[in-house]
């Protein structure tokens, strides 16, 4: 600006900063929404499918395994979480279905088919680990965490929960997908 003065300039203008701002904040947050509604998409959940149960690589520490065995699961997507079935066989010979649908939030879902829990709430800690905490009447009953191996075709799972007389119990699964 050679030749004018302090004067006769004009005043800074900022309504081109202050545009573009705005143009990248809406990007951001567009650019930020699209990275979110995709993972939810797009990321595989490595838990879905059919799984049925390795007895031979299963141990129960201290006591006999519960009543009744599942050994086979299925698992389903939902809106954020998982729908969860099984059939299985108590020892009396007595056939028994049991579902729920949780999301991943952690909240209390009811169960259908499980005389030894009436709710669930389920927590995933990374692409590969789930955690599930089943409640009989609000009490906590047995925790599950449920780990799926690198390649998505095994699954171990860990539950602890007290037996009657009060002892802990540890029980490992190890499931292979189908």
């Amino acid at each position: 600006m050679q030749g004018t003065t302090r004067a006769t300039q004009r005043p800074f203008d900022c309504t081109h900063f202050q545009t573009e701002g705005r143009r990248m904040k809406k990007r951001s947050m567009v650019l930020a929404a699209t990275m979110v509604l995709s993972t939810g998409v797009l990321a595989e959940d490595l838990g879905v499918g059919i799984w049925k149960r390795d007895a031979a690589r299963t141990t129960i520490a201290s006591v006999p395994y519960p009543e009744a065995t599942m050994d086979m699961v299925k698992i389903e997507p939902v809106d954020n979480g998982v729908k969860f079935s099984w059939n299985t066989v108590d020892r009396q010979g007595k056939a028994i279905h049991g579902e729920f649908a949780a999301k991943y939030d952690g909240k209390d879902y009811p169960i259908k088919g499980n005389p030894d829990a009436d709710t669930v709430s389920v927590r995933r800690i990374d692409d590969k680990t789930v955690d599930y905490l089943y409640k009989k009447g609000g009490k906590e009953v047995l925790s599950e965490r449920a780990v799926v191996s690198r390649d998505g075709k095994t699954s171990t799972v860990t539950q602890r929960f007290k037996n009657a007389k009060g002892q802990d119990i540890t029980v490992v699964t190890i499931w292979d997908k189908r």
